[in-house]
Parts: structure tokens; C-alpha cells; sequence
């Protein structure tokens, strides 16, 4: 075992990178993407490589679930909320992403209005129990959505849960026994934060492309057991760390951005051996464009919204991202705008530094 293979799975080509451990010697190599089934693609270039039974652990990254959200192809989703809450999606927030852009269209989240159902419940802002869930209803809920057949994945956003999750838990374990092939998704495992819309939406969002990334990650998972390929498989997640396959089924809005979050921390790498620390990271693909820039030679995180707005994460990689590449450009434009405030912040901030050490100086001779 003495290969480390990283494997980037995109909408149009599949790229690796082989380590050799005992000569430290690079390979790259590349081939067409399978978007029905991924793993094709993967076992194509790993046939191509020839040497499948020296690898001792394989780094994946992905843009399965980042393209799902942007092209809007995932499952059709039920929303679960507390009673006099199920509009929070579909109201959202009052302020608008660009303020001058007559032609912007407010992001529609990824459910129906008629798939979004009330239970009886209440927590209270401290925390405290209300109203206790109405567990007979949400048993006929789960029932009744299972006769419907239409559903494929539910989310669960109770309020105030992230101080009281124990109703989430309990609608979950009730679906988990009346609707066992219907993943469900709670929004204390996914964004245990305040503010309700956005806690709604990144919920939905994790629901809406979990089935895809659950079908894709198994069939990759299992595909690699059967020809006996690596030995430890990792996924890598939006905020440039890594997590096991199973954990990113489970919770797949944490690999929203693998693709991009593994292209930006390659660029940070290589500009570090280069001696460049402020630059700008394009990264277009055949679905999407993601631009990221870097100061100082950091990277950005961020937890704000992504995906057109209409999620947030816990902690990500900042990168913006477009369905086309046409949008490329504009998003240059704008990192490049970025970076340039950034780093005359960080002069201005050194200057006022310097300054403030001279009249510090200047006043103890005073003294």
C-alpha cells in the first residue's frame, strides 16, 4: 500500500492524483465523467492507473451534491414544522441579495407548498416545553405520507429546537419506524442555530439532495469494496476537512462544496511553494464556476448563505459559485474587487499599527 489517491468526481471530467509514498512522485491523469452513475468514471481511471491494489487510502471530492442544488435535480421533499409555522420557507427574509438588481428573483425553496405539514408542538425561546408533540399525529402523518408515495425525503425544523431537540428526535425515531426507505433529516443534526428561515431552508436543502448523495456515495463505497481498492475512503467536506462516507450520507449539506473547498486549499498550497500570498482562485468546471480568493496566504471561511442563498453552513470554505461558466467573469470581478479591499485593509490596519507604536513611543519620552 504505498499510493494516496485524491479523486475530484466533476460534471464533465474525473481527475486524479496519485502519491507514491516510497519515490514521492506525483501522476495526474483524467477522463470523461459518468453523471449516471459516478463510479463508472471512477473505475474507468482507476483501470487506467493499473495499480488499484497499491493504494492505501483514497481522498474524494465531489461536486455531486454542489451540482444537485445548483441545477435543482434532487427529491421531491416534505417539510415537517411546528403548527402556524409551515410559510417560514416559502416567506423567507425581507432583505435583498442585490439592491440595484431589478432583474433579481428571490431563490424558491425546494419544496411545495402543499408538501409542508404542522404538528402539534411548542418549545418556548428558553428552551422550555410549551406544548408536548402530538406523537399520534405525526404517526398518522407518516402513514399517510407513505400511502401518498410521492414523497421521497422528509425535513424536520421544530421551533426552538437547537435549544430542545427531544420532539426532532422523536419524529424522526416515528418515521424511522412507519416509513423506514424515507430518509429524514432534522434541523438540530443540521444547523442546531436561531433564526428560523434560514434554519428551515439548510434543512430542506440537506433533505432535497440527500437520497442523490446517499445513492451515489453507497454505489461508490461498494463498488470499491468488490474490486478491493484502498483501504481508508474519505469524502472531503465544505470547510477543507474530511469525513467518512457514511457520516456524509447522513449529513450530506457538509460536503455542499467539496469540489470547490479542494480546489481552493490546492491553489493555497501551491501559491505558498510559489511565494504568492494574495491571489484569486478560478475554478470552472462543465456545471459550475466556483472563484474563491486568498489574503495573506489564509483562506476564508465562512457560515453565511450559499447555493443562491438558499442554505447555510456551519463553517465553509468561502467560494461563490455560478451554474455557468458565461458568469465567470463577473465572478473574477468580484473576487478580484474583494481581494483588493482586503488587502488595503490589512495595510491600513498595519499603518495604524505602526502609527500607534510611534506615538506611544513619542509620549513615553514625554514622560
Amino acid at each position: 500500500m504505498q499510493y494516496r489517491l485524491g479523486i475530484d468526481i466533476g460534471g464533465t471530467f474525473t481527475d486524479f492524483v496519485a502519491f507514491d509514498e516510497s519515490n514521492r512522485e506525483l501522476k495526474a491523469w483524467k477522463n470523461l465523467s459518468t453523471p449516471h452513475d459516478p463510479i463508472e468514471g471512477v473505475m474507468t481511471g482507476l483501470r487506467a492507473f493499473g495499480a488499484a491494489n497499491e493504494i492505501g487510502s483514497i481522498r474524494l471530492g465531489t461536486t455531486v451534491a454542489t451540482n444537485a442544488l445548483l441545477e435543482g435535480k434532487g427529491a421531491v421533499v416534505g417539510y415537517v414544522t411546528t403548527r402556524g409555522f409551515r410559510d417560514v420557507p416559502f416567506i423567507g427574509r425581507g432583505n435583498r441579495r442585490n439592491h440595484y438588481d431589478l432583474s433579481w428573483v428571490k431563490p424558491k425553496p425546494f419544496i411545495k407548498r402543499r408538501n409542508a405539514f404542522e404538528v402539534n408542538e411548542r418549545v418556548g425561546p428558553s428552551g422550555a416545553v410549551i406544548e408536548e408533540l402530538d406523537e399520534e399525529q405525526v404517526q398518522a402523518l407518516a402513514d399517510t405520507i407513505v400511502a401518498k408515495g410521492e414523497i421521497e425525503s422528509i425535513a424536520v425544523v421544530l421551533m426552538h429546537s437547537y435549544l430542545a431537540p427531544e420532539h426532532e428526535f422523536l419524529i424522526k425515531k416515528i418515521f424511522a419506524e412507519r416509513a423506514p426507505n424515507i430518509p429524514v433529516s432534522i434541523s438540530y443534526e443540521v444547523l442546531p442555530k436561531w433564526k428560523e428561515h434560514f434554519r428551515a431552508s439548510t434543512t430542506i436543502c440537506d433533505a432535497f439532495i440527500k437520497p442523490v448523495v446517499n445513492r451515489q456515495l453507497r454505489s461508490i463505497s461498494k463498488r470499491l469494496k468488490e474490486d478491493n481498492v484502498g483501504g481508508n475512503v474519505v469524502v472531503m467536506r465544505s470547510n477543507g476537512g474530511e469525513m467518512t462516507l457514511e457520516a456524509a450520507v447522513d449529513s450530506p449539506i457538509q460536503i455542499a462544496v467539496s469540489g470547490p473547498a479542494g480546489g481552493v486549499i490546492a491553489a493555497k498550497q501551491i501559491a505558498q511553494l510559489l511565494g504568492i500570498a494574495n491571489l484569486v482562485t478560478p475554478d470552472m468546471g462543465g456545471t459550475s464556476t466556483d472563484v474563491s480568493n486568498i489574503v495573506d496566504g489564509r483562506e476564508k471561511f465562512t457560515s453565511k448563505s450559499s447555493g443562491g442563498g438558499r442554505f447555510r453552513s456551519r463553517c465553509s470554505i468561502f467560494a461563490r459559485s455560478a451554474q455557468a461558466a458565461a458568469q465567470l467573469p463577473a465572478l473574477m470581478q468580484v473576487a478580484c474587487w474583494s481581494l483588493g479591499r482586503k488587502v488595503r485593509a490589512r495595510i491600513r490596519a498595519r499603518h495604524a499599527m505602526v502609527s500607534a507604536g510611534r506615538c506611544r513611543r513619542s509620549l513615553m519620552r514625554m514622560w
